[in-house]
């Protein structure tokens, strides 16, 4: 994820639609969790077998509460989404691979 200004020249600009999403987003995930509100938002999880995946942080609804994640929702995807969802999570298991063995 991009930081939401990539140089001190961007301060002071308009921000972009895409930046004011992102920020939207994390407000109501602090709100959920601070106000215990119990939302399902998007959020970036530790799979541990949900959806088929292990050992990996994906992003997957959740409900957020006062304790952070208080549990993860599993949705019926079609079985585009649910390859998709898998290569999106070779990837990142790729990475993580990659980023073990430069340790």
């Amino acid at each position: 994820m991009k930081p939401y200004f990539t140089k001190m020249d961007d301060i002071g600009k308009p921000l972009r639609p895409a930046q004011i999403e992102r920020m939207q987003a994390n407000v109501a995930q602090a709100e959920s969790i601070m106000k215990d509100r119990k939302k399902i938002l998007a959020c970036a999880a530790y799979l541990e077998g949900e959806y088929g995946i292990n050992g990996l942080f994906i992003g997957v609804p959740v409900k957020l509460g006062k304790g952070g994640i208080e549990e993860i929702i599993q949705i019926k995807l079609t079985a585009e989404e649910d390859a998709a969802l898998k290569k999106s999570a070779a990837a990142v298991r790729e990475l993580v691979d990659t980023m073990k063995k430069m340790a």
